[in-house]
């Protein structure tokens, strides 16, 4: 993954948590993860696993092309 790729992400995923309503605290617990690390995540400083990426859109109520729908 290119980083431009990360950064685009991480602004999306962003987006999508917030208009969920969920706190990033949250969603860094249900993923097993430090909030620092989610927040690398979402400032595209940190790749995101496919383990994380299907429980994400578990959480979120999302399909795979629901996400990619989302706009930056």
């Amino acid at each position: 993954m290119i980083e431009e790729d990360k950064a685009c992400y991480g602004e999306i995923l962003r987006k999508v948590r917030i208009s969920r309503g969920f706190q990033s605290a949250y969603v860094a617990d249900k993923l097993d993860m430090a909030p620092e690390s989610f927040a690398l995540l979402e400032r595209g400083k940190r790749k995101l696993s496919v383990e994380r990426f299907i429980k994400l859109l578990d959480l979120y109520k999302m399909s795979l092309s629901e996400f990619k729908r989302v706009e930056r």
